[in-house]
């Protein structure tokens, strides 16, 4: 299952490598909250976290967003509810965002991908045969970004979001994940 994922980020770096770059514009720096929703258990689970991004302009009133993301949470095993597992999700999510009004003033949409390392210590129940309990995998989802920049001073701004995120192959532990972020603009 790993090798479509690398095949994918192959072609969508070289795809990104053809893009029309003018410069880069904005660094961010701000915390998010990351749910994941897991539809074999029926159960959603909250990891926070810290992300960085950079922002590059693309023509027009578009950019290109690239934020690296690590989240943590603990949760209580659905299997065995005296264990308590916790999730460490590293993760990447480059996107387009298209500006309603000028570039980096007020709202914005975003389309893009997002690719998380997940590893989850206590995932499965500890038995005498089983003496690794954890689950590691990739995961990777398709979605959609809604934001706005709200000037504070300077040329400085708040940047609050919502990604909402999906995978339409079905692969993830997760199949649906959300967060929510607040960004400070450098």
């Amino acid at each position: 299952m790993k090798r479509p994922l690398h095949k994918l980020l192959f072609f969508f770096f070289i795809f990104l490598s053809y893009l029309p770059i003018e410069a880069q514009n904005r660094l961010q720096l701000g915390s998010s909250v990351l749910m994941n929703i897991s539809f074999y258990d029926g159960m959603s689970y909250l990891n926070s976290g810290v992300q960085t991004a950079y922002e590059f302009d693309l023509p027009g009133n578009k950019s290109l967003y690239i934020s690296a993301t690590a989240h943590f949470g603990e949760h209580r095993n659905f299997m065995a509810y005296e264990i308590k597992e916790t999730d460490i999700l590293f993760g990447i999510q480059p996107e387009i965002r298209f500006y309603t009004r000028e570039k980096y003033q007020g709202p914005f949409w975003g389309v893009g991908v997002d690719v998380k390392h997940l590893r989850a210590k206590n995932f499965f129940m500890p038995l005498p045969f089983n003496f690794n309990p954890d689950y590691v995998s990739w995961e990777s989802n398709i979605g959609l970004t809604y934001g706005k920049y709200l000037p504070i001073d300077h040329g400085r701004y708040i940047v609050p979001q919502i990604h909402i995120g999906f995978n339409p192959i079905g692969w993830n532990e997760y199949g649906f994940s959300t967060s929510f972020g607040l960004n400070l603009c450098l």
